[in-house]
């Protein structure tokens, strides 16, 4: 299984490509969130062990409780409409590299 950073950076740079500007700042700012909830920019995220209810349960308490906010750098949580999207991003992450998996499958075949 591929690496959720470097999967997600590969999404991202396919959406400017594609001049999908807006969906890949979300997703640029997605991969930070989750980055920092991993322990920072270099850190591994093992997509089968980031993709498990309970850990992305655990990200999304992270998110309400220790987000960073922009200006102040304090802890102070995300907004929900912020956490709903950084959600959504990883689930539509999840969904093309899962299409990726079973196409790249099928061809082997």
């Amino acid at each position: 299984m591929p690496d959720l950073a470097s999967y997600m950076q590969t999404v991202i740079e396919q959406l400017e490509a594609d001049k999908k500007r807006s969906a890949a700042h979300t997703y640029t700012y997605a991969l930070k969130s989750i980055a920092e909830f991993y322990g920072g920019a270099g850190m591994p995220m093992p997509v089968d062990e980031v993709f498990t209810p309970g850990r992305l349960k655990e990200y999304e308490e992270w998110m309400r409780r220790e987000g960073m906010r922009k200006r102040k750098r304090e802890p102070k949580g995300l907004s929900l409409n912020t956490i709903s999207t950084y959600m959504r991003n990883l689930k539509a992450v999840y969904h093309r590299m899962v299409c990726l998996l079973y196409t790249s499958d099928a061809a082997d075949e």
